[in-house]
């Protein structure tokens, strides 16, 4: 949908944010994993809450390659 804001996905303790800036992936974090690394691991979860905070933003960006690549 183009969106922009911040996807938070908590598993079990643990919290995984990605930014998205018009439907694109610019930071992602999860404990020590940061960027590709982290969209990597967390698409593969099977279980967890998500939420969409809309029109969230961060100026930090390090997501290098486009979401349809890293999936």
């Amino acid at each position: 949908a183009k969106m922009t804001g911040c996807l938070e996905i908590n598993k079990k303790n643990d919290k995984a944010r990605v930014f998205f800036v018009d439907g694109e992936p610019t930071y992602a974090e999860y404990g020590k994993l940061l960027g590709d690394e982290c969209i990597l691991e967390i698409v593969t979860w099977r279980e967890g809450k998500y939420e969409f905070l809309i029109r969230q933003r961060t100026e930090q960006s390090n997501v290098r390659s486009n979401l349809e690549n890293l999936v």
